[in-house]
């Protein structure tokens, strides 16, 4: 049975423009980072979303999105959609085959900017953390963290967090790049200055930003933690030398969403020959049970 006040959350739902509400037992959730709006390749995105028939879809550098959303959004499947330009550009977009309410756009304490939703009953937040610096990365995740609601809210927070993470740090430390370990490449070749001041702090692998999320009580639902760039589209702070395979976009879910049926939440990189080229990072794909 569902409650009477969830149900205030999703009214009038028409799925496939039936007049019969529908309501789905497992929620398919997919983040995406598409580079600039997608550029030359946004039709090919769409064609792609719309193939996976996700429930929700949260964007990244929706770029030159706002004026054209509705078709968009159509053109991907989904009736419903919300976008959040944000004064410093790169915004945040959100598609989703029912009813979407705003709980908040935020871009003051943040350079990308957060689009706070509710969906069926759960709250996401779609975050573009600082591209540039580690330091004020950790101060807009210690502000993320006072927006989040308090137990027994069901939260996913997702999106391109431009982090590194302490429970990858047994790989970064293994990993090599120009023939050189991955720390003492950024720390010491010029191509990777932009690097060095985007994940590195006193000549560390900067875990803070990350470090603040988990420390609010959010759990990491990726469990095989794959990198989520570089693609065949080069990233763009490395001249001349090869882009490390990095692990920067993530989805975070609350803890009371996390016990709902842990052997099934796994947020998972798509990594395939299409979403190679799609985009300069590979998409996430989260599927959790509606249970209430």
């Amino acid at each position: 049975m569902f409650s009477s006040s969830w149900l205030q959350f999703i009214p009038n739902i028409t799925i496939n423009n039936s007049s019969t509400t529908s309501i789905p037992t497992t929620i398919k959730v997919i983040q995406f980072n598409v580079d600039h709006g997608g550029e030359s390749r946004k039709s090919a995105i769409l064609s792609w979303l719309q193939q996976q028939n996700a429930n929700i879809v949260g964007f990244c550098e929706a770029n030159k999105w706002q004026n054209n959303l509705t078709n968009l959004s159509k053109a991907a499947g989904y009736k419903y959609a919300e976008i959040f330009p944000t004064r410093h550009g790169f915004p945040l977009a959100v598609f989703s085959k029912t009813p979407i309410e705003v709980l908040g756009k935020y871009d003051t304490y943040f350079e990308r900017g957060v689009l706070h939703v509710r969906i069926l009953g759960v709250q996401f937040f779609i975050a573009h953390l600082n591209a540039h610096n580690s330091t004020a990365r950790s101060i807009e995740t210690k502000h993320l963290a006072t927006l989040l609601p308090p137990p027994p809210a069901k939260v996913v927070v997702m999106g391109d967090m431009n982090t590194l993470s302490p429970l990858d740090d047994q790989s970064l430390q293994n990993m090599t790049v120009e023939e050189l370990p991955l720390l003492e490449a950024l720390s010491s070749r010029y191509c990777y200055k932009a690097m060095r001041q985007k994940f590195l702090e006193n000549n560390l692998f900067a875990y803070q930003p990350m470090h603040n999320l988990l420390e609010a009580g959010l759990i990491d639902a990726s469990t095989m933690r794959q990198p989520t760039e570089p693609t065949d589209i080069p990233c763009d702070q490395v001249r001349f030398c090869k882009c490390p395979s990095l692990r920067l976009d993530y989805m975070l879910v609350s803890k009371h969403l996390a016990i709902l049926k842990p052997d099934l939440l796994n947020a998972k990189v798509i990594r395939t020959k299409k979403t190679n080229q799609l985009s300069d990072h590979f998409p996430l794909e989260l599927q959790f049970p509606l249970q209430l």
